[in-house]
């Protein structure tokens, strides 16, 4: 998960069935933010476009790019 202001941002290993709403909260605490419904985790899909996890769904259930490496997930203003 990466943040374009917070470099110090830690590595989230993603077990199986994590929901993206637990990552949100995980993140959210991280900064210690109250309001998160101003905020939500985004990825690049295959054309390039942004996408944003739905909240209610596996993180890990979502259309990632078929590439190897680690999936990159931003952490972005709404």
């Amino acid at each position: 998960l990466s943040h374009s202001h917070a470099p110090s941002l830690p590595l989230f290993l993603l077990q199986p069935k994590l929901l993206a709403k637990e990552l949100l909260d995980l993140v959210a605490s991280h900064f210690n933010l109250k309001e998160k419904e101003y905020f939500g985790i985004a990825y690049t899909d295959e054309s390039g476009h942004c996408s944003w996890l739905q909240l209610d769904r596996r993180v890990l259930e979502h259309d990632f790019p078929r590439k190897s490496g680690p999936i990159v997930l931003h952490f972005c203003v709404k």
